[in-house]
């Protein structure tokens, strides 16, 4: 029996040499090899994030870029629009449009007062005015 285990002992044993001459890291703690790894997956990550951050700066810019550009087209577009509206009513078409417009709104107040009648509150608010009318005459 002690031939059997001294063989197998033997084995394993020059196994483990071939596997420490192989990855000599092995032979370290675990700790310095879990250090080791991440310092080179960062090495070997490091072109790739610095890529990523690149672009996302170059993405920021032209962002800026355009949202300034938009910005100036849309006051430029304002201004324009206000300018092409005050031509069009300086005009005597414009003005009777305008005219027509404030007709339309006085009838249509008109008609609002004399069909619908007023809210609860606005009668007792107009009640206590004319008591304070009344009141001080």
């Amino acid at each position: 029996m002690e031939k059997p285990i001294y063989t197998l002992d033997k084995t394993l044993c020059q196994g483990i040499d071939f596997v420490e001459v192989k990855l000599p890291i092995i032979k370290e703690e675990p700790k310095q090899i879990l250090n080791r790894t991440k310092s080179i997956v960062s090495k070997r990550f490091r072109p790739a994030v610095k890529t990523f951050t690149d672009l996302k700066q170059e993405t920021k810019q032209r962002v800026r870029v355009m949202t300034l550009l938009t910005y100036y087209k849309v006051h430029y577009l304002r201004v324009y629009s206000w300018q092409q509206a005050d031509k069009v009513m300086s005009t005597e078409t414009g003005i009777n449009i305008l005219k027509t417009v404030d007709n339309t709104t006085d009838f249509a107040e008109i008609m609002l007062n004399k069909y619908l009648p007023p809210p609860e509150e606005e009668i007792h608010i107009d009640t206590v005015i004319l008591q304070f009318i009344v009141l001080d005459i």
